[in-house]
């Protein structure tokens, strides 16, 4: 059947009202931005000086070590971690393993694969309250030396909690240990809280990235944080001038993240 023009012009209208509206991105809440301690761009300076630490020799080389007090980062990482502390004694006995044995852990590489990694950090309770320990290597050599450390650090955990580590942190560490031929890496007390997150979350927040989660669940966003994607080549610069102050910015977003990562396994617990 032939339809005049003004007719399909009619239900070519009719049409348009009636499909659905596109689908839209969640609104982002109002969040509190976090910034770093003073202005990273005019600290410029020798690693010991701009981030005190202590050179530790091991049996598989040397590194440097910084032991970071929650709470010098600020009242909101200290009552971040107290959210997840509370929620952790809260779940005992149920919850088995207890908080003073619960740490979590994040990597910072040179490459999304076969290259050295360079940094570790591990956030767990101390007797002087919830605190921080970074393995640096400041260059490649060191590299052995903080793969084995935190690894003697990761098994002495009760409980170890990543974000992606099942697809990247701990498959990295398993593959440089084998590279330096150091052995392996098993962790039974495992907990990955990206499946997690993806699991009770789906797409409702538009991905699942960690700065995604902190920004909807922790009402908390960063400012004058080093993109993921500068950090190896910032890594680089470093070894190669010894100017630390882009160490400084790596540094603290380790810090952020597994002070984002305590936060985000209280909210996403059962």
């Amino acid at each position: 059947m032939d339809l005049d023009a003004a007719t399909r012009r009619r239900l070519s209208a009719l049409g348009r009202q009636g499909a659905p509206p596109p689908p839209s991105e969640p609104a982002p809440p109002r969040a509190r931005t976090v910034r770093l301690v003073g202005d990273p761009e005019e600290l410029h300076g020798a690693l010991e000086d701009l981030l005190p630490g202590t050179p530790r020799a091991v049996d598989e080389g040397e590194l440097y070590e910084l032991i970071l007090p929650v709470a010098t980062l600020g009242d909101w990482a200290l009552d971040a971690v107290r959210v997840w502390e509370q929620a952790a004694r809260a779940a005992q006995p149920a919850g088995n393993v207890p908080p003073e044995q619960t740490v979590f852990f994040d990597t910072e590489t040179t490459a999304l694969s076969n290259a050295p990694l360079f940094l570790v950090g591990v956030l767990g309770l101390s007797d002087d309250g919830p605190v921080i320990r970074q393995l640096l290597a400041r260059d490649y050599a060191e590299e052995p030396a903080v793969l084995a450390e935190a690894r003697r650090l990761l098994h002495d955990a009760g409980r170890v909690v990543s974000y992606n580590g099942n697809g990247f942190d701990v498959p990295y560490l398993r593959d440089r240990l084998r590279y330096h031929r150091l052995g392996s890496i098993h962790l039974p007390g495992h907990l990955d809280l990206l499946p997690v997150a993806r699991r009770k979350l789906g797409r409702s927040l538009g991905d699942c990235k960690l700065q995604t989660l902190e920004l909807h669940l922790c009402g908390r966003q960063r400012g004058h944080d080093i993109a993921g994607a500068e950090i190896p080549q910032a890594y680089h610069d470093f070894v190669a001038d010894g100017d630390a102050w882009q160490m400084r910015r790596i540094i603290e977003h380790n810090a952020y993240d597994v002070v984002t990562l305590a936060e985000l396994a209280a909210h996403l617990a059962d």
